[in-house]
């Protein structure tokens, strides 16, 4: 046999062994070694003690909840348990669980998970991290570290400020669907529909945080309890968190986040309600573009903002005529109420010393040589710089009906 078919198959016993298909023991990573993890909460730890939590001072320790989807073979298994006259207790006959651990910190945490589970947690799946308006206040870098080292996890995954416990909103039973964090992932991609919450992934909060001054928004998450017995809890999702570096300092309603919104060119759809003279009217946004500059003369900056609207009108609960002047006094009164939005929404985060917009950020790049003359007092000049709006507001479709559907005061057309 010659040197060269030696050296072939000695080549092909290489790649056979380096590249084969079957990995050790220890190596495998089938769903049946899996726990798949959709949801993940942060709270302080109040007490809570499973055991085996060992690292970390007691100040420090944090309560993590993550939600694990059961397998079809444990779900199946389940469903002909309770069709056969079973009645589990607790969350065993549910398609989720629950998992609580308490440790000193988020990787300790999840490994510790180990010890209630007989499954490594795995979060290439999870849609979203929540963390309390508790831990928000203290700081929320330390517990964002890990999912920016772990091989497993995504930088596209939705992060959520809740008020109150965070765990608790993994534990309200959703209406539509049966996994409580596939429902909150769901309420928070619909708000692009009222341009009532901004946007926030744990990628964008943590360039928001790296880019000096700059401040991020992040989506509020409450619990509604019912007065009503008969009516289950429910998430309601709206408004934002206003994070002054990695700290919450406060928040916005809705129309003061969209206030944001219309400037940063985040408005994409929504309702906007007016007084008309006495009636409702709704204008539904088509189409929004939205920017802003600034300038610093004489020790002060001033911010120019600049908002495009497109609407349809949507609702008219009234009667009378459309002509051009009733057009043009909506339009107006449209422009009106966007500068107000923009306005408050301006002067709280302003108040807050959270710079949203991004102001100092523009200065450095676009006026990078006097932005280093007064980039150490931009603090306090931000306190104290002026905001001036401009709003364009078009209404280009009334709808189907050419007059309002009162205009006839309930009349027959004899």
């Amino acid at each position: 046999m010659s040197k060269k078919i030696i050296s072939l198959l000695a080549a092909f016993v290489i790649m056979a062994v380096t590249l084969s298909g079957c990995a050790g023991k220890d190596t495998k990573r089938g769903l049946s070694s899996l726990a798949i993890v959709i949801g993940l909460a942060i709270d302080k730890s109040e007490g809570e003690n499973q055991g085996f939590e060992t690292f970390g001072e007691e100040k420090n320790k944090i309560l993590m909840t993550t939600q694990v989807v059961r397998n079809d073979s444990v779900g199946q298994q389940e469903s002909s348990q309770q069709g056969s006259g079973s009645s589990e207790k607790g969350d065993v006959g549910k398609p989720y669980w629950n998992v609580e651990v308490v440790g000193g910190n988020l990787l300790e945490t999840i490994r510790a998970a180990t010890h209630i589970t007989n499954r490594s947690l795995y979060l290439a799946q999870n849609q979203v991290v929540i963390i309390s308006s508790d831990i928000a206040k203290e700081g929320v870098a330390k517990y964002l570290d890990f999912f920016f080292r772990d091989h497993e996890t995504r930088y596209d995954v939705s992060l959520i400020i809740s008020d109150g416990k965070a765990g608790k909103v993994l534990a309200t039973e959703s209406h539509l669907d049966t996994l409580p964090a596939q429902d909150l992932y769901k309420l928070i991609n619909s708000q692009k529909r009222d341009s009532g919450t901004p946007d926030c992934t744990l990628f964008s909060f943590m360039r928001d945080y790296k880019t000096p001054y700059k401040s991020a928004l992040v989506p509020f998450v409450r619990i509604i309890e019912p007065e009503n017995e008969e009516r289950s809890p429910f998430l309601f999702v709206a408004g934002s968190a206003i994070f002054k570096e990695d700290k919450m300092v406060g928040l916005l309603d809705e129309e003061q986040t969209r206030g944001i919104l219309w400037v940063t060119d985040k408005v994409s759809d929504g309702i906007v309600a007016l007084d008309f003279n006495g009636i409702d009217i709704s204008l539904e946004i088509l189409d929004s573009k939205g920017k802003f500059d600034a300038k610093y003369s004489d020790g002060k900056i001033t911010v120019k903002s600049k908002a495009e609207v497109v609407f349809s009108l949507g609702e008219y609960q009234g009667a009378g005529r459309f002509d051009e002047e009733t057009i043009e006094k909506m339009k107006t009164m449209a422009e009106d109420k966007i500068k107000k939005e923009i306005k408050e929404a301006f002067g709280k985060v302003q108040e807050k010393g959270a710079d949203i917009f991004g102001v100092g950020n523009y200065f450095y790049r676009f006026d990078y040589k006097k932005w280093q003359g007064f980039k150490e007092n931009f603090e306090e000049l931000y306190k104290n710089a002026e905001i001036q709006v401009d709003v364009d507001a078009e209404i280009i479709r009334t709808g189907s009906l050419l007059e309002p559907i009162e205009a006839n005061n309930g009349g027959t057309n004899e």
